[in-house]
């Protein structure tokens, strides 16, 4: 997956003219790295003059195709790690400059602190299973305090075109639309799209409980956590935040849930209608992960293929 379309990636002298356009003439970029590790927009780590270490995130350039859970992705990074800020959540980068649709990158762009530590994707493997059971356990304890920050309407993170005062329609909309952008590009994942949205309706009242909107992350995956001397330290790539239901974070879903994570979270046992509602989580995000390499253009299907097979497990074992 080397190559993706939505790859906006900067000449040396954007970057140096990006950073004196921010934190004046005087600061010079010392060096830059391209940060490998996302799917989507393009980020650079970079070392200042003033002795600083920020991130550079570049949006795709206008015209991309993008699927619909991806609008104004990179207003929804900014704004949700500002107001997890300002609520006094701990381990969300500072933001320092955020530019729509800028000259200077031929599309938006932003620049926040570099987090320290590790990502937990890298350091895993290295790591004893109590040490990650750790970091899992500090995961849920976090999200956990971040689902307490309420929102007052469900869907989007700002466009309050796309938000609900209903759970259930605000989720019945997002599938709505993921299953579009899969008819769009003709992608067949073994099981009608009719299907799935008849289902969902029939399990409507499951949703109901589901009074209030909780601020999410959603895209909680151990390559946007950060570790730092054996613990949880921070969390990036906020762009997915929704006002949503807790259990559609990440570590929720089917491959990587685990007890240390539901323990930190404060679940020890799911009821029915939290075993339904995260299947359908989990059918959300599948759907998403089986469209994207098609819309990005990844060079193979590895990812369709592996996540394919989750989705079968998922749709076999749903409890009606």
């Amino acid at each position: 997956m080397s190559y993706n379309v939505t790859k906006n990636r900067l000449e040396k002298q954007q970057i140096y003219d990006i950073v004196r356009h921010t934190f004046g003439k005087d600061t010079e970029v010392n060096s830059y790295t391209e940060l490998l590790d996302g799917f989507c927009n393009t980020a650079y780590r970079i070392k200042l003059s003033d002795g600083r270490e920020v991130v550079l995130k570049v949006a795709p350039k206008n015209g991309i195709v993008m699927m619909s859970c991806e609008q104004g992705m990179m207003q929804t990074e900014v704004r949700a790690m500002t107001l997890a800020r300002q609520k006094g959540m701990e381990g969300v980068p500072i933001v320092y400059a955020f530019e729509e649709n800028s000259s200077l990158s031929g599309s938006s762009y932003f620049i926040m602190e570099c987090l320290e530590g590790d990502s937990y994707a890298a350091i895993k493997q290295k790591m004893t299973e109590e040490e990650q059971q750790t970091i899992d356990c500090e995961t849920g304890a976090y999200l956990h305090r971040l689902n307490q920050l309420k929102g007052e309407r469900f869907g989007h993170f700002w466009m309050k075109e796309l938000q609900w005062d209903d759970w259930f329609a605000a989720f019945y909309h997002l599938m709505e639309n993921i299953i579009e952008d899969g008819k769009r590009v003709h992608i067949d994942i073994g099981t009608s799209y009719e299907t799935i949205l008849d289902r969902l309706k029939q399990h409507r009242e499951y949703f109901r409980e589901v009074e209030e909107p909780s601020l999410i992350h959603f895209d909680s995956w151990d390559g946007n956590i950060f570790v730092k001397n054996g613990h949880f330290h921070g969390m990036i790539d906020w762009e997915r935040a929704k006002w949503a239901d807790g259990l559609m974070e990440d570590h929720f879903r089917y491959h990587v849930r685990n007890t240390a994570f539901l323990e930190g979270y404060g679940i020890q046992e799911m009821t029915k209608a939290q075993r339904i509602r995260c299947a359908w989580y989990d059918v959300y995000l599948y759907l998403i992960m089986m469209f994207e390499g098609t819309y990005r253009h990844y060079e193979t299907n590895d990812q369709y293929v592996w996540v394919h097979g989750l989705f079968e497990k998922v749709w076999e074992e749903m409890e009606v």
